[in-house]
């Protein structure tokens, strides 16, 4: 701890997270601010298929029941409810996380207005 120096900011990472007594899994992006507190939370609203969820589980359930069995380390991942703007002091987020970047519907999902 000799050697540790005080950083100030915030921090944005990415973490799968889930509300306390809830099943429902999210891929998030986490942005806390300089006293460590939450600022905010942003669920992935694009999942990818195969690696976040198991597309038409709900018409071939005995099929994706198979293929969850052979992919144990892929859990089933819940879409977020909305696009959302990440906020801690000034600072103002709009996130995109994996691919969301490239989809045209989502970069232009958030008014600008609230971002500056």
């Amino acid at each position: 701890m000799a050697h540790a120096t005080r950083v100030s900011g915030s921090l944005l990472f990415g973490a799968l997270t889930h509300e306390f007594g809830a099943a429902a899994l999210h891929n998030s992006a986490v942005l806390v601010n300089a006293d460590g507190a939450i600022s905010g939370i942003y669920d992935k609203l694009r999942l990818l298929a195969f690696g976040e969820y198991i597309p038409f589980a709900d018409r071939f359930p005995i099929w994706a029941k198979s293929l969850a069995a052979r992919l144990p380390d892929s859990p089933e991942i819940t879409p977020g409810a909305s696009p959302g703007i990440l906020r801690s002091g000034e600072l103002r987020i709009g996130p995109l996380i994996c691919y969301e970047d490239i989809l045209p519907e989502r970069g232009g999902a958030r008014d600008p207005q609230t971002c500056w």
